[in-house]
């Protein structure tokens, strides 16, 4: 899967998903943070600027690393846009993320599954069994 359809899954969340994912900090700002999230992915193909990082970086990150199985989508998509933008987050470790996440990307459909393990791929990550 390239990029663009890593950006297209990204794209399908509707309003209530980005108000789920806009809410990861325990609802603040949550206003602010959907009107950024809207705005990376609709304005700017889902690629954050390095001033973004906080706003509404934040909440992707938090978002990412909180499995929920009624929000997998909403998982799936903030580890993808972890993933495109690994170059935006100064503290990110995506090795260690991968590590770190691996049972939680275990415990997904099997759909849900394939699309993580293809971005990490795409990406540059290869890692053996479960997740790949």
């Amino acid at each position: 899967m390239s990029e663009l359809n890593f950006i297209d899954f990204i794209k399908s969340m509707d309003d209530k998903q980005l108000k789920y994912t806009a809410f990861s900090d325990y609802g603040d700002q949550q206003d602010e943070y959907f009107r950024e999230l809207k705005k990376v992915i609709f304005h700017q193909s889902c690629i954050l600027y390095p001033e973004q990082q906080y706003m509404p970086g934040e909440v992707i990150d938090l978002c990412s690393n909180a499995y929920v199985a009624k929000h997998a989508k909403e998982y799936i998509a903030c580890n993808l846009l972890l993933i495109i933008n690994r170059g935006a987050f100064d503290s990110l470790d995506m090795a260690r993320k991968l590590k770190k996440q691996e049972y939680d990307y275990g415990s997904l459909s099997e759909t849900y599954h394939n699309l993580i393990v293809r971005a990490y791929k795409w990406a540059g990550f290869k890692r053996r069994a479960p997740l790949s």
